[in-house]
């Protein structure tokens, strides 16, 4: 009976060994993975944030329009008014054409 105790009790303590191996691989992942949670939830946040200043960020000014190209003034054509008209003078009295004789 002694023999079955002392296996026993060495059973044990080899399954108290790898239950606190395991527990300590365990508490090790989730180290890293808390961890990667922290890094990911500070990335998160700074994404926020930059959207969050999007969002607030007054609108771009509207585009500038170019100046308008200067056109030369139009010219008006200068009214010229016509001298009032004068009775024709008188012609001379006509001498009759003549012919090469």
């Amino acid at each position: 009976m002694l023999k079955d105790f002392q296996a026993f009790q060495q059973q044990i303590t080899a399954q108290t060994q790898a239950a606190t191996q395991l527990l300590g691989s365990q508490q090790a992942e989730i180290k890293r993975l808390s961890e990667q949670i922290t890094v990911l939830a500070t990335k998160l946040d700074a994404v926020q944030r930059s959207v969050a200043a999007v969002q607030v960020a007054p609108p771009a000014p509207m585009p500038i329009k170019p100046a308008p190209i200067p056109m030369p003034p139009v010219r008006k054509k200068p009214v010229v008014q016509k001298p009032a008209e004068e009775p024709p003078a008188e012609a001379p009295p006509s001498t009759p054409l003549q012919l090469g004789r």
